[in-house]
């Protein structure tokens, strides 16, 4: 739930940035990332401007669709 909130409220946020004519920059999709592989007690995030390919994808399709959505 957390996480659909998560991405939620970036792609919303994102999409704002962009109708304002802010640059927003995507973080490079890394091949071969595994996230979550060895999870312990306490979760360290990784490096934000790291990102799989398909996060990236999916994001930037969120605010697309966000974008559409929204009244102009």
């Amino acid at each position: 739930m957390v996480l659909a909130l998560s991405e939620g409220f970036v792609a919303t946020a994102v999409a704002l940035a962009r109708r304002a004519g802010i640059e927003v920059e995507m973080p490079e999709p890394e091949v071969g990332l595994v996230r979550g592989d060895d999870q312990r007690d306490a979760q360290v995030p990784g490096n934000p401007r790291i990102a799989p390919a398909a996060v990236v994808t999916a994001l930037d399709a969120r605010v697309r669709e966000m974008d559409h959505w929204m009244d102009r």
